[in-house]
C-alpha cells in the first residue's frame, strides 16, 4: 500500500465516527465572530508521583479551570492532556456553569497516581453536532512495540456557533523514547485535515511542523509555538517546546496569543502546578 493510500485509510477510520452529511465545506459564517482557544497539558499524573523531581503539591486542572473561568468572553474549546479521569470530570463539572461540554479520551485503563483512567480532554461551548470521533495512532509509531500500554489518539468533537459547524480536537503525541512524534503528527494532520473547519490544541512533542506533510491549510499562532520545560518547581527555564494551537486561517485566523510563562514570574507561579504552560488563542473573523 503506498503513503498515499495509507494515508486516505486512516483518514477513512476516523472520519467513518462522524456524520458524512457535515464533512461537506460548511456556508459562510452568519455573522462576525471571535473565538478563543486555550491549551493546557495539566500533568496531571506524572507530576504527582512521589520522590520525582517534578513533584508537585498543586494541581494543573486548578490552574486551566482558574484561567478559563477568568477569560471573557470565554473560549470556546479547551484543550487538556495527562487528565485523571476524575480530573476531566471535576474541570468538566466546574465549566459546565459557562455552556461547556466536555469529551475525555482515555489512553490508559488505570493509572496509580489517577486510581483510574489517564487521557486527553476537551471542553467546548455549543451544541454537539453528533458524537464524539477518535482515531489511534498507528502501531508503526511507536518505537519497536505493536502498542503500548498508553494507546495515543486525536479526539474531535463537532460543534455548532455563529452559523456554522466546526470542530474542536486534542492530542498527546509519543516522545521520541517512546515511538515517533512526526509520523503520529503527519496522522493527525492528515485525519484532521480531512474537515472543514477545526482548531486543534495539543501536546505535540514535535517542532514546529515544517516540510514534514503537514497541509498547508495549519496554521500555528507563533506567539504561542514554544513554550517551558519547568522541568522541576524550581527550574523555570524556557526550552524549545511542544504545545501549539492550530486552526486553518481561512475561518479561524489567529489574532493574538498569550502564554501563562511571558514573564519570570508567571513561569515560577505555573510551576507549582504543571511542567507546561497555559496557552491562549484568539480567533475572529470581521466579516
Amino acid at each position: 500500500m503506498t503513503a498515499r493510500r495509507a494515508r486516505a485509510a486512516l483518514a477513512a477510520v476516523f472520519l467513518s465516527c462522524i456524520p458524512t452529511a457535515h464533512l461537506v465545506p460548511p456556508p459562510a459564517p452568519a455573522s462576525a465572530y471571535t473565538a478563543k482557544a486555550s491549551q493546557l497539558n495539566i500533568c496531571g499524573a506524572y507530576c504527582h508521583r512521589p520522590n520525582k523531581s517534578n513533584y508537585r503539591t498543586k494541581w494543573g486542572h486548578d490552574l486551566l479551570v482558574f484561567y478559563v473561568m477568568s477569560e471573557n468572553p470565554a473560549p470556546w474549546l479547551v484543550t487538556a492532556q495527562e487528565t485523571c479521569g476524575v480530573q476531566s470530570w471535576s474541570v468538566g463539572s466546574t465549566l459546565s456553569s459557562r455552556g461547556y461540554l466536555g469529551r475525555y479520551f482515555p489512553t490508559l485503563g488505570y493509572n496509580t497516581v489517577c486510581q483510574g483512567s489517564f487521557g486527553d480532554s476537551l471542553w467546548a461551548i455549543g451544541p454537539d453536532v453528533g458524537g464524539p470521533g477518535s482515531f489511534q495512532f498507528s502501531a508503526s509509531t511507536y518505537d519497536g512495540q505493536v502498542l503500548p500500554d498508553e494507546k495515543r489518539q486525536v479526539g474531535c468533537q463537532q460543534k455548532q456557533n455563529f452559523g456554522f459547524t466546526w470542530f474542536g480536537c486534542v492530542l498527546h503525541t509519543v516522545d521520541t523514547a517512546n515511538g515517533d512524534p512526526y509520523a503520529q503528527a503527519a496522522e493527525a494532520a492528515w485525519v484532521t485535515g480531512s474537515t472543514a473547519t477545526r482548531i486543534v490544541g495539543g501536546d505535540f512533542n514535535v517542532a514546529p511542523p515544517v516540510n514534514n506533510g503537514w497541509p498547508n491549510s495549519w496554521e500555528a499562532d507563533q506567539s504561542l509555538a514554544r513554550t517551558a520545560l519547568l522541568a522541576t518547581m524550581s527550574d523555570t527555564t524556557l526550552e524549545n517546546k511542544i504545545d501549539y494551537v492550530f486552526s486553518p486561517t481561512a475561518w479561524f485566523p489567529a489574532s493574538v496569543g498569550v502564554t501563562s510563562c511571558s514573564t519570570a514570574a508567571a513561569r515560577s507561579s505555573t510551576a507549582q502546578y504543571t511542567d507546561h504552560c497555559y496557552l491562549l488563542s484568539t480567533f475572529s473573523n470581521s466579516l
